[in-house]
């Protein structure tokens, strides 16, 4: 079966263990760290695989599938979601406003209520692809609290202990190897997207001649905020609601500014990155029409894979992963 897929590029900036005040690691390897994933997770039960509680404001993450195909390896974690001591509220998308009730479904014991995101690492271009289907969130970062904590903790070159007072784990630093001497060092795992510097520079040089900036983003009207926010904008344009409600509503947001920075534009890219690039922001520029978008900045490509379902929520990852593959040419360009 042939389903849609976004799929966006992020260069890996910094990885592996950095002793203190330096910049360089003192060792670790994408790869080494992913086989280290895939004999960890073997055998255990996913609700055992999660490597943090809460990461700030991250909730956790669980192992669904880590696999390699030649150099290449796909990682499919399951996001948690919140819920309300142990169920998840609902809300019908017809009631109507100021007179719907709040429904709590019941979790099952053991359940937990997430969504899959699928990662599809390039060791040898020292990059990594977000995947996305029908979530548009990519969930980039629980992944990065999820390697970068299974690095401090359960990888090969961590060297730990039981705590006797907490029975929580006890680092006592790190090593190459079981024969290398242990030093102290700090796991880091950064990345950011991969930019078209020369689209992206046009922005910041042309900072001073923009003079609207716009949103655009998708309304899942299956989500409570989402379909407050769908109200809204139907009041504001004087309209009803639908018989037949779309599932999904493409939206402009527009603001008119009279003085924009440099600094404005990178701040915009930043929080844009935050985001997850659920949407993508626009430039419009003195005495132009033409939209700048920050996604024809970034490397990402709209394509159909050929891909199998496990259920409505999880791809069979060696169908993902043969996919990814099949198209790794068409991919790769990106990076170019």
């Amino acid at each position: 079966m042939q389903e849609e897929a976004r799929v966006m590029f992020y260069d890996i900036k910094e990885f592996g263990f950095f002793k203190r005040s330096e910049e360089t690691p003192a060792f670790g390897d994408i790869g080494q760290i992913l086989r280290d994933l895939e004999r960890w997770g073997a055998g255990k039960q996913i609700g055992l695989t999660k490597t943090f509680d809460v990461d700030g404001s991250v909730l956790p993450a669980y192992l669904v599938d880590v696999r390699r195909r030649g150099q290449a390896w796909l990682l499919t974690l399951w996001n948690e979601t919140a819920n309300t001591d142990g169920a998840v509220a609902s809300m019908s998308a017809y009631a109507d406003v100021g007179n719907s009730e709040v429904t709590m479904n019941e979790l099952a014991e053991g359940d937990i209520p997430g969504f899959a995101s699928y990662f599809w690492f390039l060791p040898d271009h020292q990059a990594v692809a977000t995947v996305r289907f029908q979530h548009p969130g990519a969930g980039r970062l629980q992944m990065r609290s999820y390697v970068q904590k299974f690095m401090a903790y359960f990888c090969a070159n961590a060297v730990t202990s039981v705590d006797d007072e907490t029975d929580g784990i006890r680092v006592h630093g790190y090593r190459a190897s079981a024969t290398d001497p242990v030093i102290k060092a700090r796991p880091r795992f950064s990345m950011e997207l991969h930019k078209k510097h020369a689209e992206q520079q046009f922005l910041l040089e042309s900072a001073h001649r923009i003079r609207k900036i716009k949103k655009k983003s998708t309304l899942i009207l299956t989500e409570r905020p989402d379909r407050a926010l769908w109200q809204k904008l139907l009041d504001s344009a004087h309209l009803t609601e639908p018989q037949v409600r779309p599932h999904d509503v493409k939206i402009v947001y527009e603001v008119e500014v009279e003085t924009f920075t440099q600094e404005d534009v990178a701040a915009v890219i930043e929080g844009w990155e935050d985001e997850d690039q659920a949407g993508d922001y626009g430039f419009v520029m003195q005495g132009e029409q033409e939209t700048y978008w920050l996604g024809r900045a970034i490397a990402k490509e709209t394509l159909m894979l050929d891909i199998v379902r496990v259920n409505p929520e999880i791809v069979d990852p060696q169908t993902l992963i043969e996919a990814l593959a099949h198209n790794r040419t068409r991919l790769l360009s990106l990076l170019e």
